[in-house]
């Protein structure tokens, strides 16, 4: 027999709420924590997971925080390395499920040991059925969800002015400013977090090709920033990531640019808000083949996802340098497949970058 029950507004934070469901339902109930035997949860739900992310690292599984480049690499990297001189823009359109879809815009510059990163991603939802606990199959009424987050980045290579002595380092250390924004029928919520992080890359001459050996480490929102929906306040995610890749690069010929790559990278993402997997947390990993410039070939698996494992692959294709400079000309395609028993089922998404190198 039912002795209590308790219902709330999820927010964004949908462990919080179960907790504070669970709260007014002792209170109701006259028990204590203590005195629950068991428990049984049912239904779909999941903390705000961090699912923006760009063609490149969706193919890799979410693995290519320390090797993370272009107008998106703020997504998964506060202190992504700066290449070349260049300025450039990208867009990305990604069906994530059946009735959301993510829009990405991003810009990014690169001056000396500087780089900026700007990134607008956009959740476009169908209306969303009102269900309750009453009408679990909806009261035929809908409400609208809109959502975006913007991310403003900078980073510095700061081997520009230490450790200068060591050949071949390069040592970067950045910031992201994250602002939420989101609508759900009606309710407004708004807040902001930030990201420190820092990456080490030590490269090694072995002409005619080169080795690269990268290490990032970054903090989500390590000052515990919240929003606010209807007077409550909702912790924002908060993660502890590392990321290590091994590049090797080979060079066929006396063009621009190598041959042959290969990558092979690893990352991991820790809920600090209620992950149990051990100091590291989630893992995920990736490896990318690039033939000649123009070709990159990518397979990755994520097993931080909360509804199944993802396996993932994708291809890039990009104009050579030797041919389209000093223009940069790409485009990305991913293709996920989550676990037969997952609700999601296999997902496209589409990234076009277009830059100037100076």
């Amino acid at each position: 027999r039912t002795v209590a029950k308790a219902l709330c507004n999820s927010g964004v934070d949908y462990a919080q709420t179960a907790q504070h469901c669970l709260a007014q339902a002792l209170s109701a109930a006259n028990l204590e924590r203590d005195q629950i035997a068991g428990s049984l949860s049912t239904g779909y739900g999941r903390d705000n997971v961090d699912f923006a992310r760009d063609s490149r690292t969706e193919s890799l599984g979410g693995s290519d925080m320390a090797l993370a480049a272009g107008p998106f690499a703020a997504l998964t990297n506060a202190s992504a390395l700066p290449e070349e001189n260049w300025v450039g823009a990208g867009y990305g359109s990604f069906n994530y499920y059946s009735g959301l879809d993510i829009d990405y815009l991003g810009a990014t510059a690169v001056l000396g040991p500087l780089r900026l990163n700007a990134v607008r991603a956009r959740y476009l939802a169908d209306p969303m059925l009102v269900r309750t606990a009453y009408n679990p199959e909806g009261t035929g009424e809908t409400y609208d969800v809109d959502a975006q987050i913007l991310l403003l980045n900078a980073s510095v290579e700061l081997t520009r002015y230490f450790l200068v002595w060591i050949h071949g380092l390069q040592w970067t250390a950045g910031m992201t400013y994250r602002y939420h924004d989101f609508s759900l029928g009606g309710h407004d919520m708004t807040g902001w977090d930030p990201d420190l992080g820092t990456t080490v890359r030590w490269s090694k001459d072995l002409s005619p090709g080169t080795i690269q050996f990268t290490g990032s480490a970054m903090l989500r929102n390590p000052f515990k920033q919240s929003v606010t929906f209807e007077d409550d306040s909702s912790r924002l995610p908060q993660y502890r990531n590392f990321g290590f890749g091994l590049g090797i690069f080979h060079d066929l010929n006396d063009l621009p640019g190598n041959d042959l790559g290969l990558k092979i990278m690893i990352s991991t993402n820790k809920d600090m808000n209620y992950g149990e997997a051990g100091f590291f947390g989630d893992r995920r990993i990736g490896y990318e083949l690039t033939l000649f410039q123009a070709l990159s070939l990518r397979f990755g698996n994520d097993n931080s996802r909360t509804y199944a494992d993802e396996e993932s692959w994708g291809l890039g294709l990009t104009v050579p340098e030797w041919i389209a400079d000093p223009l940069i000309l790409a485009y990305d395609y991913a293709a996920l497949q989550a676990e037969e028993d997952s609700f999601i089922d296999s997902r496209d998404q589409h990234t076009f970058t277009l830059g100037y190198r100076f």
